[in-house]
């Protein structure tokens, strides 16, 4: 259950990328229709395996679609395949918790909000990729992350796979706060950025050159660069307690927490600087993802441990 945990993790964050890569190429309606696309189980490799009026015959939310373009649609047709396979995999975990009744709740979870996160998809498609449907599905993606992390953490302790943690409750306890206010600016920033897409998405429809949609975003773009800031201070200053306070315990996560913050920070500096290239995006949303996951995974881990029927335990 522990490496199906995991492997359900690293599947929803390629997951992620793919999805933002598809995003990013414009190829959210590679697929008109859902659950099938063009009304098929497989996707044809031309538009002569579709009827002459396909455009009106698959139209989206009342507008045609546009000429079929088979890299688009097999790019979607792909990020469904691999959203059906983490939606078997959430269902195998959901079905062993039940079976050793412990975890289970994590695994339902995880298997209902995976299950809501199809219908989400379902949504955005039908919507013609409406951009508040658009955010909820980036959020709700970052839900089934913090609950396969949690899952995966509980199951290696589980095994003792865990190095316990230095220091007392009170130490760990501060640590654990800064490890959360890290998260919650993270999680800010995430929002931030959907309002920054959703901008930069509503000024590429209105015709502006690319050159033009940083400084057309106005404050939603200066309340992001601000917040990557309040970042970087938090993260640095929760690495160098970790590494002053807990030692060599957390030292991986630390290390993970580290590149992401670069990974992150260095992508959202391209995309500023570069006019937004579409290659940048799908990169830069995986690295915020990942550093998401680290923080929730050190916020988990430095809550002092309470023995049943003690005082929490250093």
């Amino acid at each position: 259950m522990r490496r199906l945990a995991l492997l359900t993790l690293v599947s929803c964050y390629l997951l992620v990328l793919f999805g933002s890569a598809v995003r990013a190429a414009g190829a959210g309606l590679g697929c008109p229709d859902w659950p099938l696309c063009f009304g098929l189980p497989v996707p044809p490799l031309s538009a002569d395996g579709l009827p002459e009026d396909y455009r009106e015959a698959f139209a989206v939310a009342g507008r045609p679609i546009p000429e079929f373009d088979p890299v688009k649609t097999w790019m979607e047709y792909a990020n469904r395949l691999l959203g059906a396979a983490v939606g078997l995999m959430a269902l195998v975990l959901a079905g062993m918790g039940l079976a050793r009744r412990r975890h289970a709740a994590l695994g339902l979870g995880v298997l209902a909000l995976t299950g809501a996160q199809g219908l989400l998809g379902a949504g955005v498609v039908a919507s013609r990729l409406m951009p508040s449907l658009v955010t909820l599905h980036a959020v709700v993606a970052v839900a089934i992350l913090f609950l396969l992390h949690a899952l995966h953490l509980a199951l290696r302790r589980d095994e003792g796979r865990l190095r316990p943690v230095p220091g007392g409750g009170r130490a760990r306890r501060a640590s654990a706060r800064l490890a959360l206010l890290a998260l919650a600016l993270a999680l800010a920033q995430l929002l931030l950025g959907t309002g920054v897409r959703e901008g930069v998405d509503a000024l590429a429809a209105s015709g502006v050159p690319r050159e033009g949609w940083i400084g057309g975003l106005g404050a939603v773009f200066a309340l992001h660069r601000a917040g990557a800031a309040l970042l970087l201070a938090a993260c640095l200053l929760l690495a160098g307690r970790l590494a002053l306070v807990h030692g060599r315990a957390l030292a991986g996560r630390s290390a993970w927490l580290l590149a992401s913050l670069a990974a992150a920070l260095g992508g959202g500096s391209a995309l500023g600087l570069l006019h937004v290239p579409a290659a940048v995006r799908p990169l830069h949303l995986l690295a915020a993802c990942l550093l998401l996951g680290a923080l929730f995974e050190l916020a988990l881990r430095l809550r002092p441990v309470r023995p049943s029927g003690g005082r929490p335990a250093g």
